[in-house]
């Protein structure tokens, strides 16, 4: 049985931070900062966007619409976004280190 980590702000921000460093290929999630806008700053191509998305739609279980989608500009837009529709409760460990 895999082991489990309850998905709260710290670690739900972390674990989108290292993915979305991952996709757009940023050596450090550290570098990305809660400010920073996907597409203008991070030079996110429409591809890029499409996979941060579907991650967030697969991985942690969220439906998101077009128009959500069309909202979510920043990495604070995305965990704000989580925080509000996300799984409130517990995600396989394993989700931490999904290969793209």
């Amino acid at each position: 049985m895999a082991q489990v980590a309850v998905l709260n702000q710290e670690n739900a921000e972390d674990l989108i931070r290292a993915r979305i460093a991952r996709i757009l290929r940023i050596s450090s999630p550290a570098l990305i900062s809660s400010r920073a806008r996907l597409v203008e700053d991070l030079l996110a191509t429409p591809v890029d966007v499409a996979r941060i998305i579907i991650f967030l739609g697969e991985q942690l279980g969220l439906q998101i619409s077009d128009a959500e989608a069309e909202n979510l500009k920043t990495l604070g837009d995305i965990i704000d976004f989580v925080e509000l529709f996300g799984p409130h409760g517990t995600i396989p460990e394993l989700l931490k280190h999904l290969p793209e």
